[in-house]
Formats: C-alpha cells, structure tokens, sequence
C-alpha cells in the first residue's frame, strides 16, 4: 500500500512520529486505521503504518493529533479518542486558551498554577503537546484571532510557562522567514528545529519539502 511505503519512508529519514491534522473531523475508525492498524501477527509490524506506534520501538516516538477545542462537546469527544488511543498525543487547545486569558487585561495568572487535588488541563501531562501559536493563527484573517496572544511579551511568557511544565512538549513555531517575533526561532546549527522537551532539541518532522532530507532527531 502507498500508505504504508510512505511510512516506511519518513522512517529512513529519521521521522519518529505523525502529526493527525484535523482529527476532530474524522471518525475514531478512520485514525485507528491511518495511524496503527490492528496487529495480526508480530512481523507485521515491519510492512504496516504501526511503524510509528510507540510501543514497539525503544526510541522516543511522538504521535500527536491536531484535535481544536472550541466546545465542551470537543472537549469530551477529545478525551473519548485519546482514552481509547493509548498511543496518542494531543495538542492541548484548552490549556492555551487558558494561558490566553490569564494574560490578557484582567485575567489572573494563578489559574495556571497547579494546586494539590486539581489539574490545569484535561488531557494528561504525559500526553499533551503545548503551543503559544502555530502556523493556521494568524493566516487566516480574523477567522482564528481567539488562539493569539494580544502582546509578543505575552506570548514569550506563555511559551517559557508551557516549557518548564513538568512532561513539557511544546512545538516552536517558524515560517522560515527573518527573525523579527517570537512566531520564529532561529536556525540552530543548521538544522530546523520543530520541537523541544526538556531542553533536548529534536525535530518531529519536515516543515518543507526543501528540509525533507534533512529531517532527523539532533
């Protein structure tokens, strides 16, 4: 199957994990036979997309859905997929909308703090990707300007806050173009940098095909 020759592929390349964009629209059925089909056999695992599925591999694999929150209903059906996917990884919408509020004008920044007997999100620390923006925000006119911080300053808090959570693993933002806000980092030795956790610097995937080659954990 080409699915599968694809994954094979990005695996040679050095891809340790798949980004499941717009998971909200596609039925539970459809992620589990895109990401890690049913396992009949253990060579199967070599010729099928599970090539990605973490608990086969002994390196670091970071499979994550793109899952946008805007209701309590997403919320639920969220946490319906990922309690089912044990594998899975989930940008968390609802934490940076949290952050969001807490740093506008006249929001309180003790609601991020983690307190005994409560959590500040409801996905579960070891499973949730954080981001202060990605590429969608602010390219597409007005539609998304609830996702964006009102200040650059706000934003670089955000992102020093989301990486010094305990489990941290936020996804860096840059368009590749000069360095003039915090929606860009810097190029680091040479290499794009996609993800960071803990202070180890790794990249997840290709961000264009001109860094396809390129692609690998550093």
């Amino acid at each position: 199957m080409l699915q599968n020759q694809y994954v094979r592929e990005m695996r040679k390349y050095g891809v340790r994990g798949l980004r499941y964009d717009a998971a909200k629209h596609s039925k539970h059925e459809q992620i589990e036979r895109s990401i890690t089909p049913p396992l009949k056999n253990y060579n199967e695992r070599l010729h099928n997309t599970n090539l990605f599925n973490p608990k086969y591999h002994e390196k670091v694999v970071m499979n994550y859905m793109e899952y946008l929150v805007t209701c309590q209903l997403d919320e639920e059906q969220m946490s319906s997929l990922l309690y089912e996917r044990d594998d899975l990884s989930a940008i968390d919408f609802s934490l940076l909308m949290k952050t969001i509020k807490a740093f506008s004008f006249g929001g309180d920044l003790q609601t991020l703090a983690s307190k005994p007997g409560s959590t500040i999100s409801s996905i579960p620390s070891k499973r949730r990707i954080l981001i202060n923006i990605n590429h969608d925000f602010p390219n597409n006119g007005n539609l998304l300007n609830d996702f964006l911080f009102n200040h650059q300053q706000d934003e670089q808090l955000a992102m020093a806050y989301m990486a010094a959570l305990p489990f941290s693993r936020p996804l860096v933002y840059w368009d590749g173009q000069v360095l003039k806000s915090t929606t860009e980092i810097k190029i680091m030795m040479g290499r794009r940098v996609l993800a960071m956790r803990r202070g180890l610097i790794k990249v997840a995937l290709p961000i264009s095909s001109s860094t396809m080659n390129s692609t690998h954990y550093i």
